[in-house]
């Protein structure tokens, strides 16, 4: 009976390893030790976030979320589903040394049209958002994982010429969701970087608006009320 037991733990033991995360990063010598550390924390609460929006316990459920945030690229749609909050924490573990490794800051600068205005009133602003760094980091796990990956070659080729993720290149990378080792991170960092990049910019994009427009409509609100009553 004790033999039958035994059994069963070491069954049990070999099972979880084969889910163990491989926290090693490829190329080699892309990262320090202490960076890796980081990366790894970053990925573990990127998991943990990503895999709260499926709503399922299953060891998959990060498959289900890159099969989710497919579909709606797809039909036009990014949805990372990731809030400010949940942003916050997965790139908290960051050095800025290795935040600026992973990602650049963009100057984005939007035109915010202001409704029910004549003439047509708008506001400029500035944001300042992060960019996937394609020559320090994405780049080199690119070329690494298209030695593994066939369908990455055109994408490799792609992201070369032009020095940028085009929507055409994300499309190549996302579409075969199914074919990554999730238990790699190496794998999981090259998918999460540019979801981390949308999600910072759709953030920033809507507190801007928020901000700017938000206070001008409710003053135009209170004037049609007042013209209304008299």
């Amino acid at each position: 009976m004790k033999y039958i037991q035994l059994l069963s733990l070491l069954a049990l033991f070999g099972s979880c390893n084969s889910h163990q995360t491989n926290t090693t990063i490829y190329p080699l010598d892309l990262f320090t030790n202490s960076e890796v550390q980081e990366i790894s924390m970053m990925l573990e609460e990127f998991t943990k976030v990503v895999c709260a929006t499926t709503q399922t316990n299953s060891t998959d459920c990060i498959k289900a979320y890159f099969e989710n945030y497919l579909s709606g690229f797809k039909k036009g749609r990014i949805k990372t589903q990731i809030d400010s909050q949940a942003l916050s924490k997965i790139i908290e573990p960051l050095s800025e040394n290795l935040k600026s490794k992973l990602f650049y800051k963009t100057t984005y600068r939007p035109i915010h049209r202001i409704p029910n205005t004549t003439p047509a009133l708008s506001i400029r602003d500035t944001l300042n958002y992060l960019s996937v760094n394609i020559q320090d980091s994405y780049m080199p796990i690119l070329s690494h994982l298209s030695d593994k990956y066939d369908f990455l070659a055109g994408v490799k080729e792609s992201v070369q010429d032009l020095n940028d993720l085009s929507p055409m290149n994300m499309k190549g990378v996302y579409l075969n969701w199914n074919n990554y080792n999730y238990s790699e991170n190496t794998e999981l960092l090259f998918l999460s970087l540019e979801i981390i990049s949308q999600t910072d910019q759709r953030i920033k994009s809507i507190n801007s608006y928020s901000s700017a427009i938000s206070p001008i409509e409710k003053e135009l609100k209170k004037r049609n009320e007042h013209v209304i009553e008299n």
